[in-house]
């Protein structure tokens, strides 16, 4: 007999305001009032609280009240009437528009002598947290969640478990499985998205370098990695022309951003830098080709570059294999640091050449 996962709530309820209504309702759980309905629950919420505030169990809880939607705030939580914590929840999404500033300063204008934390709730991988930290807020992540369910996972019996948070508990524990399995599965096996995420994370952590996120295009987008910018000043203009390193899942490009509207310098300059990465890629054996089309940010030359017929598994590709078909991390960072190296004598050719 085939077993079947059970149907899930938050596979389901995926929407921000989903999420907000389940922190809202467990964060309402820390209230005394409800420890004799379910303890173990009771417990959970207040752990859970407790780590919003970065308290090791040494807050005592009294009084709580949640809000949600206040001055647009996702949910906004009173403790002992002297402590404020604003929640911004976001799962598919990131910050925009300076949000967050506004809220801080809404907050603090209603709440002047209150201590007040600032919570960033991300259960999704994010690119990073610049913005979010830059307005006061501290990012609260997957695996902080996860080790506040995970306690109350092993500390409830199967009867006493709440159905709603062992959803909750199982919705992010696939998520960090699924985001893991970029070392786990087949190359050829990986999805669109979540795989590509681990390993651009990765390569942020190897780097302490680059961005990732989604780039839409006409042909469906893809989610991209750049980083290993390169600058060439203009004195009458933040720069003349930058170009960087950009990997579209299994392609991998150099970019160039030029700062003109006049399209016969953008080419001459597109045309220049070409010449002098493709003579310096013969240079160190690294294979290329031309690749790209005219545009704000234009693609200069493929690296690496795989036959259309091949699966992305090809000792040609930048992304590099062991026996079983997984991807050999440290052979594919040495394979970008190459280019990386390359960049870097482009980059000393050009800002004499162009």
């Amino acid at each position: 007999m085939t077993t079947h996962p059970k149907p899930n709530l938050f596979d389901w309820a995926t929407s921000e305001l989903s999420q907000d209504a389940f922190l809202s309702w467990l964060i309402n759980w820390a209230d005394p009032k409800y420890q004799s309905f379910d303890p173990n629950l009771y417990q959970c919420a207040v752990q859970f609280v407790r780590s919003l505030l970065k308290d090791n169990n040494h807050l005592e809880i009294q009084t709580i009240k949640v809000e949600r939607q206040w001055k647009h705030i996702d949910v906004l939580v009173t403790i002992n009437d002297n402590i404020i914590i604003v929640i911004e929840d976001k799962t598919f999404t990131s910050e925009h528009s300076d949000q967050l500033t506004r809220y801080a300063e809404e907050v603090k204008a209603k709440f002047s002598t209150a201590h007040i934390h600032k919570i960033y709730f991300k259960m999704h991988e994010q690119s990073n947290y610049n913005t979010i930290l830059a307005a006061g807020f501290c990012p609260y992540t997957r695996k902080e969640m996860l080790s506040v369910l995970n306690e109350y996972i092993a500390l409830s019996s199967s009867e006493r478990k709440n159905d709603i948070v062992v959803d909750f508990h199982l919705y992010l524990t696939n998520l960090e499985n699924n985001i893991g399995k970029y070392l786990t599965i087949k190359l050829n096996d990986w999805d669109k998205w979540y795989c590509w995420q681990g390993f651009y994370t990765a390569l942020q952590k190897e780097f302490n370098d680059g961005d990732w996120g989604y780039v839409s295009n006409p042909s469906g987008g893809f989610i991209g990695y750049w980083w290993h910018w390169k600058h060439i000043p203009d004195p009458e203009k933040d720069y003349k022309f930058r170009f960087y390193l950009q990997l579209e899942r299994e392609k991998f490009v150099i970019k160039i951003n030029i700062n003109s509207e006049d399209k016969n310098i953008c080419n001459k300059i597109r045309r220049k830098l070409q010449d002098i990465v493709f003579e310096e890629a013969d240079q160190q054996h690294i294979p290329w080709e031309k690749y790209g089309r005219y545009g704000n940010y234009m693609a200069i030359a493929l690296l690496f570059p795989k036959n259309q017929e091949e699966d992305i598994i090809s000792p040609k590709s930048y992304l590099q294999t062991n026996n079983e078909g997984l991807l050999d991390l440290p052979a594919t960072i040495q394979r970008l640091k190459k280019a990386m190296a390359l960049l870097d004598t482009v980059y000393h050719r050009a800002s004499k050449e162009i």
